[in-house]
């Protein structure tokens, strides 16, 4: 089976704090020893940075693969990380469904539970082959993904799913009722949900921001700091 794990991150202009980097060496690391292809991709999204997890679809290399595992360049892998291929479903995207904290969004009109308390996160997403094809049909050429992200406000806007990349993989479940598989929260340790002092137990620590600026900003410095204890797989 070929496999590839991949990261996109398009870096501000005059931007010091380069997180992004401790992330690029630690997934990799993650890459090596779960024994897949790894590849960083910076620049090349169509219409917003948000949109450059789509890349492999929108550019059609997807084919060359049988398993695609994007991962955001905020998250760092564990020393004790298990193997995420071991615990995906080969029929559905896989994704993590958040059902706590503060961003959780009101409840949506569904046949699917899925959307009940909660939505799902982009921070890591593992995308099988079985379901390429379906998923390029509904991107299509992105231009009415694009005019509802800036209806929302810039990805910003109360009772959406964040927009972007995030807004169009829970539409795509939402929408003809497409399943999604639960990746478990051990592939995507939300710090701004979860217990910070269980983090070193997951797998995949994921240093999002949060609603605040401030916790943003606490998020990232602490992901510097965790890199370089021996607790994290670099």
């Amino acid at each position: 089976m070929k496999i590839l794990l991949y990261q996109y991150f398009d870096p501000p202009i005059n931007f010091n704090k380069n997180y992004w980097d401790y992330s690029i060496s630690s997934i990799k690391k993650y890459a090596e020893k779960i024994d897949v292809e790894y590849e960083f991709i910076s620049g090349g999204a169509p219409y917003h940075p948000q949109y450059g997890i789509l890349i492999p679809f929108i550019e059609r290399w997807c084919d060359d693969y049988d398993l695609l595992i994007y991962v955001d360049c905020d998250i760092l892998a564990t020393s004790n990380s298990k193997n995420i291929v071991e615990y995906v479903n080969f029929e559905n995207i896989n994704i993590n469904h958040m059902n706590t904290g503060p961003l959780i969004v009101d409840p949506i009109e569904s046949q699917s539970p899925w959307f009940e308390d909660g939505h799902a996160n982009s921070g890591v997403v593992v995308f099988p082959k079985k379901i390429y094809l379906d998923f390029i049909n509904y991107l299509g050429n992105l231009k009415h993904h694009w005019a509802r992200d800036k209806l929302n406000g810039n990805f910003n806007a109360p009772n959406t799913f964040g927009g972007g990349d995030q807004q169009i993989l829970n539409m795509y479940a939402k929408e003809n009722n497409r399943k999604l598989s639960n990746l478990h929260y051990d592939f995507n340790f939300h710090m701004s949900r979860y217990d910070q002092s269980q983090r070193f137990c997951s797998s995949l620590i994921h240093y999002h921001g949060g609603l605040s600026k401030r916790r943003n900003n606490n998020n990232r410095k602490l992901m510097i700091e965790d890199y370089f204890c021996d607790k994290i797989l670099k």
